[in-house]
């Protein structure tokens, strides 16, 4: 009996031994992680300029460069079925644009995977709230369809980066674009949300990655 509690207890001290090696194996490993974390975070700080999203003025703060840019929504428009009229009036509006605005204007245009969970989730509600089988045939075949766009399809779309040199002058530029391109009936250029501006920034920065 005692020779038994004697070996249960060296097998205990033993299993201890090698838990307290691997966690401080384990310990050290994620300490020299860290310590390489920090060291590529510096790096990135010292390349990178600081730049900050001023919510109020709904635009990017460049503290390094003392500048502030934003980011518009070209409208995309259907030019094979508008008509000759207004393409017309389209073209003046942009040419009204590039005569009157005088700072830097970037065009960008980013290709952005295809959404379609808001119109799955409402035909999925149909098909599961009916019991005809022509019916739920239909919704499923139109669901697989929704699932192959946003697989294989991507929505492309086109921005305006505007650039100031403080708030002040953002804010007239930004209201000289907007008033140029939303006259009439169909505007065709519109502000975006934050997050999508961020989106787009990210984009820019990294060509490879995806969006959603």
């Amino acid at each position: 009996m005692e020779l038994v509690l004697s070996g249960v207890l060296f097998f205990g001290s033993l299993v201890a031994l090698v838990f307290m090696i691997i966690s401080k194996k384990q310990e050290k490993k994620e300490k020299s992680q860290e310590e390489n974390h920090n060291v590529v975070d510096k790096s990135i700080k010292e390349i990178l300029p600081n730049i900050y999203y001023d919510v109020e003025n709904e635009c990017f703060v460049d503290e390094s460069e003392n500048k502030v840019f934003d980011i518009l929504r070209i409208c995309s428009k259907d030019l094979i079925n508008a008509s000759e009229d207004e393409i017309t009036y389209d073209q003046y509006q942009y040419t009204k644009l590039y005569k009157t605005y005088s700072e830097d204007l970037k065009l960008i245009c980013i290709n952005f995977p295809c959404n379609t969970q808001k119109q799955q989730k409402y035909l999925q509600k149909k098909l599961d709230g009916t019991n005809n089988a022509k019916v739920k045939a239909w919704l499923q075949k139109r669901i697989d369809e929704l699932q192959w766009i946003e697989k294989y399809k991507t929505m492309r779309e086109y921005y305006y980066m505007i650039f100031s040199n403080n708030v002040e002058d953002h804010l007239k530029n930004k209201m000289n674009v907007l008033s140029c391109l939303r006259t009439g009936k169909n505007r065709l250029c519109e502000t975006i949300s934050q997050e999508e501006k961020i989106q787009i920034l990210f984009k820019l920065n990294n060509k490879s990655s995806l969006i959603s």
